[in-house]
């Protein structure tokens, strides 16, 4: 009995030794990535940083185009139910998303001419974008009809009635481009 005691002793202290192992292991492991890597010089006292390698891989710098382009817009506006002292006027909005997330978005409004039955709205915009070839210029509109009103002697100007529409997308423009789109005929 004396002998299986004293390998059933020898089994457990086997087992505990491996235990205490694998945790020293970890332990040390720990330490070396904790703590600020460099040199410490015994003689000056001064420690010295190591630089690190990064451990994310780094993406390369984005480049991006500056697209100068204006875009012109004709409308033809039929006024139904409008007064003869209505001023229209149209709005024209761009948006786009560069692929590099950067949102842009420009505007113009211009008045309507030909009483009002006519209007063109040209949209100057500057652009740095990381992919003007593959972007898409987003295009709404707003015509709207504004009348003077008086009331107790004091005049104002009021939205008599409007309008908002959007129509499909377009390419980027190459830079240094004039392009004039399609007439659009609305009603307001």
């Amino acid at each position: 009995m004396r002998i299986s005691k004293l390998i059933f002793v020898c089994i457990c202290l086997i087992g505990i030794t491996q235990l205490v192992w694998s945790q020293n292991q970890h332990v040390g492991a720990a330490k070396q990535s904790h703590g600020i890597p460099g040199y410490l010089d015994p003689q000056t006292g001064t420690f010295t940083t190591k630089a690190q390698p990064s451990e994310t891989a780094e993406e390369p710098p984005t480049t991006f185009t500056t697209i100068l382009a204006r875009l012109i817009f004709n409308f033809t506006i039929s006024p139904n139910d409008q007064p003869t002292t209505a001023t229209t006027s149209c709005t024209v909005t761009l948006t786009t998303t560069d692929s590099s997330g950067l949102v842009y978005e420009e505007s113009a409004t211009a008045i309507a001419t030909d009483n009002g039955t006519a209007c063109k709205v040209p949209v100057l915009f500057s652009w740095s974008l990381a992919s003007p070839t593959q972007d898409q210029i987003f295009i709404d509109y707003h015509i709207a009809s504004f009348q003077s009103i008086t009331v107790g002697g004091t005049a104002s100007v009021q939205e008599f009635r409007s309008a908002d529409h959007s129509i499909p997308s377009i390419s980027v423009p190459m830079n240094g481009q004039t392009v004039t789109e399609p007439t659009i005929t609305t009603a307001i």
